[in-house]
């Protein structure tokens, strides 16, 4: 097996053996049988606060279509203590999430000939980053589920480290966890955290902003030096990330008509934001409904498939 392969293991293993990571959280890769080496390597990037279990889904249907698979874990998440758990997500930097997002292409680059990056909201945000950072390194297409491009204003600027509020946010943030406390991991939802750490947002919004400056810099229309294939789904219904900035991306692409697809879900049937990915409902071990799952996946993966055929 190669030596890149190898190294994936190495840096995960250690976390589940020691039963740091939460059990059905672990990063997962899938690799077609007999080789290591395909025409098609994918990243599939998990959103925050969840894990890689919500790109499983779509991650069996790549497989299926005969790609690589790659799904890693994303520093602060799916960590089985409280207090680790917390202290990890509010000390960790966008960073660490951008360097792990490097070394999981690193990976791909040794598995697949075309490099395809993507991912769940946050994940959407640093796949969609890399590729604008890093474009030499994804060959293939990039591929957004409720991806968080834009959380809006009110939002952006009361969580931007050089917000003018941030510094009350940051007191009334501490109190707010205080409240929280012990709640940040239970068995209630056994594949993300029970709420989203406020450093967890800001880390985010700090990913947007350096996308946002990067363009100001370059003087030139956002997202309109992205030229690899775009594949979005999303919701109307959406409540985190706005539609507006996919439509954005969509609309600057270079080649917009040709080389996007957008898989657009009305608002009346409320698909939202985090149940974009799902084939299947989330629920508790004792029953209780958790995620929904989105009742158009099925058209989506089709959608999906079609999109793989044209252009991959």
């Amino acid at each position: 097996m190669n030596p890149g392969f190898q190294s994936w293991q190495e840096h995960y293993q250690p976390l589940i053996d020691s039963g740091t990571i939460r059990p059905g959280n672990e990063p997962r890769i899938m690799l077609q049988e007999g080789e290591t080496t395909v025409e098609n390597a994918v990243i599939l990037i998990h959103g925050l606060s969840d894990s890689p279990y919500f790109m499983t889904a779509i991650g069996n249907k790549f497989y299926e279509l005969g790609f690589n698979v790659l799904m890693p874990l994303m520093p602060g998440h799916s960590i089985n203590s409280v207090d680790e758990a917390e202290k990890k997500m509010e000390s960790l930097d966008v960073k660490e999430w951008q360097d792990e997002v490097a070394f999981a292409v690193a990976c791909a680059r040794e598995l697949g000939q075309k490099v395809s990056i993507g991912g769940l909201s946050n994940g959407g945000l640093l796949g969609t980053y890399h590729t604008i950072m890093a474009p030499q390194d994804i060959t293939g297409a990039l591929f957004l589920f409720s991806a968080a491009l834009d959380l809006g204003d009110i939002i952006e600027n009361v969580v931007r480290v050089d917000s003018p509020v941030v510094s009350f946010l940051l007191g009334v943030g501490e109190k707010f966890q205080e409240n929280k406390k012990g709640e940040l991991v239970n068995d209630n939802n056994p594949y993300r955290y029970a709420w989203i750490p406020k450093n967890g947002v800001i880390q985010l919004s700090n990913c947007i902003k350096q996308i946002d400056d990067y363009y100001d810099r370059q003087g030139k229309p956002k997202y309109s030096d992205i030229t690899q294939p775009v594949f979005a789904a999303h919701s109307e219904a959406d409540a985190a990330a706005r539609i507006s900035e996919i439509e954005l991306l969509v609309r600057n692409h270079p080649q917009s008509e040709t080389k996007t697809e957008f898989f657009r879900m009305k608002k009346k049937f409320n698909v939202d934001h985090a149940g974009v990915v799902l084939a299947e409902n989330v629920y508790s071990p004792t029953g209780e409904p958790q995620e929904g799952k989105n009742i158009f996946f099925d058209d989506m993966m089709a959608a999906m498939e079609g999109f793989i055929k044209k252009y991959l």
